[in-house]
């Protein structure tokens, strides 16, 4: 795939994951031997307005991702409590506190995918 790696956001639908990112996962992975997403990093983050917020969905995402072979990195994680002021109508998040956690969560990806392209790069000389 053209994508150096890849970031799941997902809200949570009765305990799992959206059908919508099901089937996006599905249709990446195949036909068989075509996985667009086979040795790729990958990281998870997720918003819902439930207590709980999105623990549930992201433990079957991994479980989901593992199988399609994405190189998933789970520190730091994000579970994001939605709300109405949660992003701007500009697509800004106002809160710093809840900006420099999902900074942090981007910057870590970041790392990771280039600690996965220099790994590969290794493997390939």
């Amino acid at each position: 795939s053209e994508f150096d790696g890849y970031i799941f956001v997902t809200a949570e639908y009765n305990r799992s994951i959206t059908p919508l990112l099901l089937n996006a996962i599905s249709w990446g992975s195949r036909p068989y031997g075509h996985n667009s997403f086979r040795g790729k990093p990958g990281s998870i983050a997720g918003a819902s307005a439930g207590i709980i917020r999105t623990a549930a969905a992201q433990a079957h995402l991994r479980d989901i991702l593992s199988v399609v072979d994405v190189r998933l990195i789970t520190q730091p994680e994000a579970y994001d409590h939605w709300t109405d002021d949660l992003v701007a109508e500009d697509g800004s998040i106002p809160d710093e506190k809840q900006r420099a956690i999902l900074q942090k969560k981007v910057d870590s990806l970041t790392e990771w995918v280039a600690q996965v392209a220099g790994s590969a790069a290794k493997k390939a000389a």
